[in-house]
């Protein structure tokens, strides 16, 4: 399993003031509802798509445009680093 630290992105999205209490909140409802497949959110300066389906998290640095290129990383390392 990988660390947060092996995931810059993953770093800032856990980082105090990127997501609100809410948001975080809100993921984690998502990563636990097995009705939720599909989940969306913005903060400052990352987005985050949640896939339950294919297992995975992917994460985009809104300061580098909308075609940034995404980091991928899984549910099971999303969950541990939360």
């Amino acid at each position: 399993m990988n660390s947060a630290s092996d995931y810059p992105l993953l770093r800032r999205l856990l980082e105090e003031g990127e997501l609100s209490v809410q948001v975080k909140q809100s993921l984690v409802q998502a990563l636990n509802d097995p009705g939720i497949d599909e989940w969306r959110a913005s903060g400052n300066t990352l987005q985050i798509d949640v896939y339950k389906a294919d297992g995975r998290v992917e994460l985009f640095d809104l300061l580098e445009g909308p075609d940034a290129p995404a980091q991928a990383i899984s549910i099971e390392d999303l969950k541990a680093a939360c």
